[in-house]
Parts: C-alpha cells; structure tokens; sequence
C-alpha cells in the first residue's frame, strides 16, 4: 500500500495521508428475505 501511496503523490503533485479506510467483503451486509411465492399469490386472490 505504501507504493500505491507514493505513485499517488507523483500523479497528483501533493502528500497524500490516509486518515481511515473501509474494508467490504462481497456479499457482506445483504439479507435476502425468504418467500413463498405461492403464499403471497394466494393471500392476493383472498384479498
């Protein structure tokens, strides 16, 4: 990371400091909700 930094600083002409980072893994934080499609159709046509 410390190289990344370092090409940055060339390109924009300014140091550059990292105050805080996030760090997301794929999928993390999605709750997919459960369903019965058939359920919800029959409460539709009761409805």
């Amino acid at each position: 990371m410390a190289q990344a930094v370092k090409e940055l600083e060339g390109k924009a002409g300014a140091p550059i400091t990292i105050k805080g980072f996030l760090r997301y893994a794929l999928g993390e934080g999605i709750d997919k909700a459960s369903s019965d499609f058939a359920a919800e159709v029959a409460a539709a046509a009761k409805g």
